[in-house]
């Protein structure tokens, strides 16, 4: 019957484990995991992780879907390299996954989510992979295909899969507040304690995001949402919320990011407009934010800064522009490799300031590059249908809800994002697609409720 699927899961853990192909899958696991004991000392220790996050899993799908999130934000392997062998991401991916279908399954749910964006973001997975074969290095566009871009795929169905209530976009969009405070308090500390030395004075975490620009893009994630969702909230929430904002916006000012601050200019105009009628006042209210904010920052304290004539750094982002122009000229269609920008930089670039593999400093630059018009077109179409989705789910005054601010941030975030992303090279990166992941998401949502809508009406 149609409730059979909750009678299934209400009868509890005895009747999953009778189940023979979760009773198999647990004696591989473990046969699976005392083979690893013998391969790596560490490995049992995974073992346990993983039986704790699939038992967790089974129970809370969702919490997993976060926990990777997590994981992707605050990159721990990269604060702890003994963390390595254990491989987090892929441990957590796999059990979110693994716990997803299990899920649906016994709820004996096979509707497929529709969202605008799922037939754009084949396109780019089939392009991606298109042009890594035809590539300058297709062997090492291959393994960095197999080690990134497969889980950015998989994020994105997690997202459209699991995210399908409004109380768990809520506690997605909680996630993300709450890792990216996690990474402005890092900022912050190092502002204060003079550790802060990128360029003399910028702000920057390790690994993935030791550059302080992709850090300041990190923490355009949250501030729309916690903006939005502060005069909703009440008592403690409102507190955190506020706490959560000082921390974002005091690591965004740390990171003396120019494109971090324009984004979160764009951002705030996005935010600012929905409130206000008056488009003047807006400008007016949004460019003396901007304006106090750099002055905050100090940006013009960073050693690239020149007094005179353009500066080192902006230099550095004319000449990576113009060498992913030669590189789209040189082939137009499929480009010269996913993720070969870097290789390719010195064979074109001309009379740049500086030498040697360097990323392309913008979004589009490097996917014109990397992937040719091939890749390009269905890119900007992702990205255009996701903007148009999230549009609609940004009504000009929602209900006085917290989680009603989830649906009406994405578009002042993914504003944000993206015009931090022109100065960056975040193409390939997990930002942006979690964005189009959670846009793609709640949109699914609303087409089951204006389908039902259709039919009360007739």
């Amino acid at each position: 019957g149609p409730h059979a699927g909750r009678a299934v899961r209400a009868s509890g853990w005895p009747d999953l484990f009778s189940h023979p192909g979760l009773a198999g899958a647990v004696v591989l696991g473990v046969a699976g995991g005392l083979l690893a004991g013998v391969v790596h000392p560490l490995a049992p220790i995974a073992l346990v992780l993983g039986g704790a996050v699939v038992l967790y899993g089974l129970l809370r799908p969702i919490g997993l879907l976060i926990a990777f999130l997590g994981i992707l934000f605050l990159r721990p392997t990269d604060f702890f390299p003994a963390l390595a062998p254990l491989m987090l991401g892929k441990l957590v991916v796999a059990g979110a996954l693994g716990a997803m279908v299990l899920d649906r399954a016994l709820r004996r749910e096979v509707r497929w989510p529709k969202a605008a964006a799922t037939p754009w973001m084949a396109g780019v997975v089939a392009t991606v992979l298109l042009s890594s074969l035809r590539g300058s290095d297709p062997g090492a566009s291959l393994a960095t295909f197999n080690e990134v871009f497969v889980k950015i795929i998989l994020l994105y169905g997690l997202l459209l899969f699991l995210v399908n209530t409004p109380a768990r976009a809520l506690a997605v969009q909680g996630g993300i507040v709450a890792f990216t405070s996690v990474l402005g308090l890092y900022a912050i500390q190092l502002k204060l304690t003079g550790q802060a030395n990128i360029e003399g004075s910028r702000a920057g975490a390790i690994g993935l995001l030791g550059d302080p620009n992709d850090l300041a893009l990190s923490l355009l994630m949250s501030p729309a949402f916690l903006i939005m969702a502060w005069p909703r909230a009440r008592g403690l929430g409102r507190l955190a919320i506020g706490l959560a904002l000082i921390a974002v916006v005091g690591g965004l000012i740390a990171t003396q990011s120019r494109g971090g601050l324009l984004g979160f200019a764009a951002m705030g105009y996005m935010v600012v407009r929905a409130r206000l009628r008056s488009r003047v006042a807006t400008f007016a209210l949004v460019g003396a934010g901007l304006l106090g904010l750099v002055l905050v920052a100090g940006v013009a304290s960073r050693q690239t800064v020149s007094t005179s004539g353009i500066d080192e750094s902006a230099q550095g982002r004319l000449d990576a522009w113009y060498a992913g122009y030669r590189m789209f000229r040189a082939r137009p269609i499929t480009g010269v490799g996913y993720e070969r920008f870097p290789d390719n930089y010195p064979v074109f670039a001309l009379n740049p300031v500086e030498w040697g593999p360097k990323a392309a400093h913008s979004t589009w630059v490097k996917a014109l590059a990397e992937v040719g018009l091939l890749g390009l077109i269905p890119f900007l179409a992702m990205v255009a249908v996701t903007l148009r989705s999230a549009w609609a789910l940004h009504p000009r005054r929602g209900p006085p809800t917290v989680a009603a601010a989830v649906p009406e941030s994405l578009l002042p975030m993914l504003t944000g994002l993206l015009v931090s992303a022109s100065f960056l090279s975040q193409t390939w990166n997990w930002f942006i697609y979690i964005a189009v992941g959670l846009v793609a998401a709640l949109e699914a949502q609303a087409v089951p409720a204006a389908s039902e809508l259709e039919v009360d009406e007739r």
